[in-house]
């Protein structure tokens, strides 16, 4: 990837964790951050931790039941009541095709056990408001626990940045965003002040759902001095932002896949979490033919154009690309993971070359 940007690259801990463009489900653990920042060239963080409310190798209600409300949204095209009224069925939909379960008499006792791990008894099954109270429960008490081990007092907290819980993303076709969440519920028990539903927001004004990443970004970026940069923030989606030494010149948009695609096809494939160290990637070969094919049809959106050839800003959700193409599903699991991998590199530098004009230093770090 260094030789085909000629970039110079740097490696920082930036996490956008805290405003970041991943539009993923709850999926074990809750990224919080406490951050010092003026909203231009200030911009230090202060504390940061991983809050985990789901052991990874247990059954992890929350997640499942939170797939299957993507399920019940997607039907629903993001309306809500209907995706309510969906629910039931969404989430026995998710739970044959999930646990490989094609009776119904399994499914059904597959739904139990997850109600059990999530109510504590099987007296009732999950419902999509369930769902939506579980994961403000869920970000009330990661929050609670950053500013306890922070120690920073709460008064010296403005506000609390939560933009819930993203059940469905289609900014393209029908310009709607769903985020679930009750930041009533957050304020009244931290006490804090709660900015919530700048997701939607800057949907409906024609952005991509993602408004404080680039902001961020910029901060850091000129907090370090830096003239112009490139910040790739590679999570189950690869965003970049691009700031020029201008500071209204700034530009973020989701690039393709990153994470989010090798998962699941080693999922798929091998039963496993994630490629780790990319121990199965580094002892594959890229295929050309299958790589060329990904970038030609792996993400076309539900109007049938190749994101990749829409010019920035936009953003992805990780239900709109796949590797099911035919010139990818012979290769073994270390080439398919090598094909992927270019994949990722090749959307980026794609990226890259559609905004390279707006920087306006020949220098570019790349984090």
């Amino acid at each position: 990837f260094k030789q085909k940007t000629a970039y110079e690259i740097y490696q920082c801990d930036w996490s956008s964790d805290v405003c970041s463009s991943d539009l993923t489900s709850l999926d074990g653990s809750v990224s919080v951050a406490i951050i010092e920042t003026d909203g231009e060239s200030v911009c230090r963080r202060l504390f940061a931790m991983e809050h985990q409310y789901e052991h990874p190798a247990g059954l992890r209600p929350v997640h499942h039941l939170s797939k299957a409300a993507e399920v019940a949204y997607r039907s629903a095209k993001g309306d809500t009541p209907t995706a309510s009224a969906l629910y039931p069925q969404a989430l026995h939909e998710y739970v044959s095709a999930t646990f490989s379960l094609p009776e119904l008499a399994d499914v059904q006792a597959k739904v139990r056990e997850l109600a059990v791990a999530f109510f504590g008894d099987d007296s009732r099954l999950p419902m999509l408001a369930d769902v939506v109270a579980r994961s403000t429960e869920v970000h009330c008490t990661a929050a609670l626990e950053a500013i306890q081990r922070s120690g920073i007092a709460r008064e010296r907290i403005s506000f609390i940045g939560y933009h819930g819980q993203t059940l469905y993303h289609d900014p393209f076709v029908n310009r709607v965003t769903v985020q679930v969440g009750d930041p009533q519920r957050l304020t009244r028990e931290l006490g804090i002040p709660v900015v919530f539903d700048f997701r939607s927001n800057d949907v409906r004004n024609g952005g991509q759902g993602a408004p404080l990443a680039p902001v961020y970004h910029r901060a850091l970026v000129q907090s370090h001095g830096i003239a112009s940069a490139a910040v790739l923030n590679l999570g189950g989606t690869a965003n970049l932002t691009v700031v020029s030494s201008s500071s209204d010149d700034m530009i973020g948009f989701d690039t393709g896949p990153a994470n989010g695609l090798i998962d699941r096809y080693v999922k798929e494939r091998a039963g496993l979490a994630l490629d780790a160290d990319s121990d199965l990637a580094l002892r594959g070969t890229v295929s050309q033919g299958a790589l060329s094919a990904l970038l030609s049809r792996a993400i076309i959106l539900a109007d049938g154009r190749n994101y990749l050839e829409i010019q920035p800003p936009k953003s992805l959700d990780i239900r709109d690309y796949t590797f099911d193409v035919p010139e990818f599903q012979p290769l073994s699991i270390e080439d398919g993971c090598a094909t992927l991998n270019a994949f990722t590199a090749e959307c980026v530098g794609l990226g890259l070359d559609r905004k390279s004009t707006r920087l306006n230093s020949s220098h570019t770090d790349i984090s």
